[in-house]
C-alpha cells in the first residue's frame, strides 16, 4: 500500500519550500538541481521538483527537526 506523503510547505503557508543543490544536478538525472521534502508519516524524503523523483531519504535525527519547520500538508 502506497502511503500518501505530504509536502512541506513555508510559514507563510503559500509555497513549498524548495532546496537547491549549487553547483549540481540532483542525482535522479533529468538535470534541474532543485528539491522539496515529502514525509509519508514515516520517513522524510528529498524529492525532485521537475520529474517527481525520490532523491534520498532523510536520516531520522535530521527528519526530526525538519518536520518541526513551517507546516506539512
Amino acid at each position: 500500500m502506497i502511503k500518501e506523503r505530504k509536502k512541506q510547505y513555508s510559514a507563510n503557508g503559500t509555497c513549498v519550500k524548495s532546496r537547491v543543490r549549487f553547483n549540481s544536478s540532483n542525482p535522479c538525472g533529468c538535470g534541474c538541481n532543485l528539491y522539496h521534502l515529502e514525509y509519508d508519516g514515516s520517513e522524510v524524503f528529498t524529492v525532485c521538483n521537475s520529474c517527481g523523483k525520490d532523491i534520498a531519504i532523510i536520516e531520522k535525527n535530521q527528519a526530526k527537526e525538519l518536520l518541526k519547520q513551517g507546516s506539512w500538508r
